[in-house]
C-alpha cells in the first residue's frame, strides 16, 4: 500500500516535471500572452483536462516555468564563475555569463521586457529571488578579491548593489535593443573602469 503511494507520487512528480519542461519551450516560443493551455497539451500529446490536474491555470503553470528557469540560471551562473580562478576573471565571467543566460532562458528574458507579465506578483517574487542569488554569487567574488588583496573595497554590500544596478541598466537598454554582442562590449568597458578606474596613470 505505502509502496504504491510512493510510486504514484514519483510518477506524478515525473509527469509534472515533463509538463514544466515542455511548457518552457512553448512559452518561450509564443510568449505568455499568446500561449494557450491547448498549445501546451498538444505539445505534450495529452488532453487539456489533464493539465488542470497538475496546474490550476496557465498563470500557475507559467509560475513553475519561471521558478525552473531561475534555478537553472542560478546553477549555471555559479558553475561558470567557479570554472575560473582569479577574482578578476570571476567578475568578468559573472557579468558576461549573466547576460548570456538571460538571453538563452527565454522566459526569464520575457519577464525583463514584457510589460504585461512583469507586474504579476509571482514574477516580482521570482525576480527578487533571482537578484538575491546573483548578489550572493557577486558578493562571494568581491569578498575573495578583498581577502586576496586584489580588490580594495570599502563596502562590499554597496559595491554589490552598485554592480547589479549597472548591469540591470544595461540589460534594459542594450540587450533588449541591440543584443548580446553590444552589451558584451559595454560590460568590458564597465569592468575596465571598475577594475582600473578612469584616472590616467603616469
Amino acid at each position: 500500500m505505502i509502496y504504491n503511494l510512493v510510486m504514484q507520487k514519483k510518477s506524478r512528480n515525473k509527469r509534472r516535471g515533463t509538463i514544466i519542461n515542455i511548457s518552457r519551450k512553448v512559452f518561450g516560443h509564443f510568449g505568455f500572452s499568446k500561449t494557450t493551455m491547448i498549445d501546451i497539451a498538444e505539445a505534450l500529446n495529452i488532453k487539456k483536462p489533464l493539465l488542470y490536474y497538475y496546474f490550476k491555470d496557465k498563470k500557475d503553470l507559467f509560475k513553475e516555468v519561471i521558478k525552473k528557469e531561475v534555478d537553472i540560471f542560478s546553477l549555471q551562473l555559479k558553475k561558470a564563475v567557479d570554472s575560473v580562478e582569479s577574482p578578476e576573471d570571476k567578475l568578468r565571467v559573472f557579468s558576461v555569463e549573466r547576460m548570456r543566460l538571460i538571453l538563452k532562458l527565454s522566459n526569464i528574458y520575457a519577464i525583463m521586457k514584457d510589460n504585461y507579465i512583469r507586474h504579476f506578483d509571482f514574477v516580482q517574487e521570482q525576480k527578487k529571488l533571482l537578484e538575491n542569488r546573483e548578489a550572493e554569487i557577486l558578493r562571494s567574488i568581491l569578498k575573495k578579491g578583498a581577502l586576496l588583496k586584489v580588490f580594495d573595497i570599502e563596502d562590499i554590500e554597496t559595491l554589490t548593489e552598485g554592480i547589479q544596478l549597472a548591469l540591470r541598466g544595461m540589460e534594459q537598454t542594450s540587450v533588449l535593443l541591440e543584443g548580446y554582442n553590444a552589451i558584451k562590449k559595454k560590460i568590458e568597458i564597465l569592468l575596465k573602469v571598475l577594475l582600473y578606474g578612469i584616472k590616467t596613470r603616469s
